[in-house]
């Protein structure tokens, strides 16, 4: 006689009438055995809708560690079965329960591998979806990782690097800048300066990305990134404004000259308020970088070197290290002495990613010197 086998839709409808009456145990114990009979039948996707019933069940007992070891033994089965879509989401799900329990380095681990799944799907199908989701999963990762003390700077990075991979900067820009610094260093400027242009444009596109962040709830994360993406896209903007200035002259440049200037008050406004809060030694340089390059550029155009505000409220270790910095020195020069007198101090620092074309672009910022 022929044995039929439970039917795992029966036992999610006995489940949801347990949890009607509020019967929290027994309705776990069915959602449980209609989650195995899934598995075992290849209905991967409803292992997941009812390990989410499980997982709210759990929440409301106390339980919620024990249900993280049950969603990490069923992510990890369904990645040997190379379920990627299903484990990702499953991995997800015990980031969120670790986030609500405070184990922020759990979480963080968890959401990214979630990240690596969808990517690994994103490389075999080329799924905009997958990438721009594995993205999400790196800002989420970020977001844990901001909440412990010692990781700040890690947490940026995720965050950075999620932003890069929703845009699909991580294969854009390492192009571009490589054609750039080829074609500027020939002197091919009108090459140059599209490259240039097009590295600019794709930062701007990111800073606008940055809105999907507002759901995570990580103000000060998010503005240091968009900090960052500023200084990113005015660096670019500075290299075409130059290379317009020799190419088209110094009055069809103004306008670009002029929107570098904007990006850099905007950097500075956030990273004000950031080291304001709180500061390490790379917030500090890159505020100084951003006002020596505004500097720059405002002299360039005829405008007032010295970015206003720049040391508004500004005391203490934050004042320190400012004076310390050599970008500030430089800014000091400039407002002081004039652009021309700042060169050598200028040619000696490190410009970061400017030092790629340094030689070249020190040629055109004082070609007229």
């Amino acid at each position: 006689m022929k044995v039929e086998k439970p039917d795992p839709d029966s036992f999610v409808a006995v489940a949801g009438q347990l949890l009607a009456e509020n019967k929290m145990s027994g309705a776990f114990a069915y959602y449980k055995k209609a989650a195995n009979l899934y598995m075992e039948t290849g209905s991967y996707f409803k292992v997941f809708e009812v390990f989410k019933m499980m997982s709210y069940i759990y929440k409301e007992m106390g339980k919620l560690g024990e249900m993280i070891q049950l969603v990490l033994e069923a992510a990890r089965k369904l990645e040997d079965f190379r379920v990627f879509d299903v484990a990702a989401r499953m991995y997800e799900n015990a980031g969120t329960m670790s986030y609500d329990l405070a184990d922020y380095e759990n979480a963080s681990s968890y959401y990214q591998n979630a990240s690596d799944l969808y990517l690994s799907i994103y490389e075999e199908d080329k799924s905009e979806d997958m990438r721009r989701l594995s993205g999400i999963l790196l800002i989420k990762s970020a977001e844990a990782t901001y909440r412990m003390p010692t990781k700040k700077d890690r947490s940026e990075h995720l965050m950075l690097e999620g932003i890069f991979r929703i845009c699909a900067l991580g294969e854009k820009i390492p192009d571009l800048e490589t054609r750039l610094t080829t074609s500027f260093n020939r002197a091919m400027l009108t090459e140059a300066r599209t490259m240039a242009s097009n590295l600019a444009k794709a930062f701007k596109d990111a800073n606008d990305k940055l809105l999907l962040t507002k759901e995570f709830n990580v103000e000060l994360l998010s503005a240091t990134v968009k900090a960052r993406i500023l200084h990113f896209q005015a660096e670019y903007l500075f290299l075409d404004f130059l290379l317009a200035r020799k190419v088209e002259g110094e009055e069809q440049a103004l306008k670009t000259g002029k929107v570098v200037v904007d990006l850099l008050v905007e950097a500075l406004r956030l990273m004000r308020a950031i080291i304001m809060k709180e500061h390490d030694r790379e917030d500090v340089e890159r505020y100084c970088f951003d006002g020596m390059l505004h500097a720059i550029v405002n002299t360039l155009i005829g405008g007032k070197p010295e970015p206003e505000g720049f040391l508004d409220g500004v005391i203490g270790d934050v004042a320190s290290a400012i004076n310390q910095s050599t970008y500030y020195k430089i800014m000091l020069t400039i407002i002081g002495l004039g652009l021309k007198q700042a060169k050598p101090a200028l040619f000696d620092a490190n410009l970061g990613k400017l030092e790629r074309v340094k030689s070249s672009m020190m040629k055109l910022l004082y070609a007229d010197m």
